[in-house]
């Protein structure tokens, strides 16, 4: 029984791939956490994002709240929340290249969950440092 239910939980996993973008905040969630926009949302992402075709959009729980409302999110796109483009001249990173020149530097512990069955989880408080960019390109790599 518990084997059954430990790969049904692996299948639900892997099933609900992580990052896809909500298309007011463009944030990353998971598969499962956006949903479609109901038709009476449509126009108030029309008037908000004129150029884009919203009848396909998928919005995130937190947005469509307020849209439901007939209120634009406060982490809208269209309220300057959005990330820059990527450059083309920089090259596809690696992990490890990425986080060599990351601004910042998370420190987190990843731990092994005692009552699960080799799960490994974030333990504690995550603390992120800010990197002089100055200092980071003298020192290279670090």
């Amino acid at each position: 029984m518990q084997k059954l239910q430990r790969n049904s939980m692996f299948f639900l996993f892997n099933s609900n791939d992580f990052g896809h973008v909500c298309s007011v905040c463009d944030r990353l969630w998971f598969r499962k956490d956006l949903s479609t926009i109901p038709d009476r949302c449509v126009p108030t992402l029309e008037s908000e994002f004129p150029n884009e075709d919203v009848q396909n959009s998928v919005v995130c729980s937190t947005c469509k709240g307020p849209l439901l409302k007939g209120n634009i999110p406060q982490l809208s796109r269209s309220n300057g929340y959005s990330y820059p483009t990527y450059p083309d001249s920089l090259p596809d990173l690696d992990c490890i290249s990425e986080m060599l020149i990351s601004p910042r530097l998370p420190f987190m512990q990843i731990r092994r969950l005692r009552w699960s069955t080799g799960s490994q989880s974030i333990f504690g408080q995550v603390i992120n440092l800010p990197v002089d960019v100055n200092e980071m390109v003298k020192q290279l790599p670090r």
